[in-house]
């Protein structure tokens, strides 16, 4: 191994001169706690607010949180169902394809998408 010469830095102090940090942490690591406790501070006063305020329920919520839970039971049931003849009116209009064209994979494509809205939005609305 050969001798370190007195004018080459060593690795320590060159880590140290490119980055600083080290030495906060070989501080700390020393026992001290000085910059340790400078730095958190520096950096907790340097952000943000801790918690922005909520904003204001919009008059739909508030609605909604107002409403009994029966009759808002009844308004989704009341919209699934609006929805729900929507789509089965699709699939007959699919059907009707099929039946003319039974090789129409885009009308099978699209009743299969029809069943699988109806099969969601039940799961969803249960």
């Amino acid at each position: 191994m050969t001798p370190r010469s007195s004018t080459t830095p060593s690795s320590s102090s060159r880590r140290r001169k490119h980055w600083p940090e080290l030495e906060t942490l070989a501080e700390v690591d020393s026992g001290g706690t000085v910059a340790l406790e400078a730095a958190v501070t520096a950096i907790a006063e340097s952000g943000p607010p801790l918690a922005e305020p909520a904003p204001a329920l919009s008059a739909e919520t508030q609605r909604l949180l107002a409403t009994d839970a029966n009759r808002l039971d009844a308004e989704l049931l009341e919209i699934f169902l609006i929805e729900a003849t929507e789509v089965l009116d699709t699939v007959l209009e699919n059907r009707a394809e099929l039946e003319r064209n039974p090789g129409n994979r885009e009308a099978l494509r699209s009743a299969r998408r029809q069943f699988h809205t109806i099969r969601a939005a039940a799961g969803w609305s249960a």
